[in-house]
């Protein structure tokens, strides 16, 4: 069975999967590019360590799986930051390696350390996380059963989650007013901040839109 794929916009991403630990046996490869275009394909039992280059930014989850609940099972999120990646060379993204996917081991290992084993952070949901790599572990793990991987810039995937149909809903009502020369932005701010966002996040929405 073939890993699926969600892809966001504007993503350049190489990932090569191995069907050993380590970075060994048979590999397979994903081209991602911006213009949504795939090229590749990887098998979900040849997948038990990875490397992937892509621009800083882009964050690879791994999900064993699929659908609503999916942050209730094995999963794993791998995000390239600076100064916690494999350089880049001179036509070269930089990168990470994972030798083995339910480990926790240096962004540019080759291979997994076997006498100083630990998981990666465990967090309940993937808002929590913090650092270049966490998720949740348990079951039977992410080795060989990975199903879906979800590749993202996340400055992206940040904005989308505070623009949903209900907030944006009130920045159109909102513009309507200002129109007529009316004060709003206040109330605005409030109602954005009572329905569920930081009062930074608030403020950048509607600087955005407004």
């Amino acid at each position: 069975m073939r890993i699926r794929w969600e892809i966001g916009e504007r993503v350049r991403c190489d990932v090569v999967a191995c069907a050993a630990v380590n970075l060994e046996g048979k590999q397979s490869e994903m081209r991602v590019f911006p213009s949504g275009s795939q090229q590749g394909s990887i098998e979900v039992e040849e997948c038990r360590s990875l490397a992937f280059r892509a621009h800083f930014g882009t964050r690879v989850i791994l999900i064993t799986q699929p659908g609503d609940k999916w942050e209730q099972h094995p999963w794993r999120c791998i995000r390239l930051m600076e100064g916690k990646a494999v350089p880049e060379g001179e036509t070269r993204m930089p990168g990470i390696r994972v030798p083995d996917l339910d480990l926790f081991d240096p962004w540019d290992a080759h291979k997994t350390n076997e006498e100083f084993q630990s998981s990666y952070d465990l967090v309940e949901h993937l808002e929590d996380g913090k650092g270049w790599t966490f998720g949740r572990g348990g079951g039977d793990g992410l080795k060989g059963r990975v199903r879906l991987i979800r590749i993202e810039r996340e400055d992206l995937a940040q904005a989308a989650t505070i623009e949903t149909e209900a907030n944006m809903a009130m920045i159109a009502l909102a513009k309507r007013i200002l129109k007529d020369g009316a004060d709003v932005q206040s109330a605005l701010k409030a109602q954005l901040v009572d329905a569920g966002l930081t009062v930074a996040q608030a403020e950048a929405l509607m600087a955005t839109h407004l």
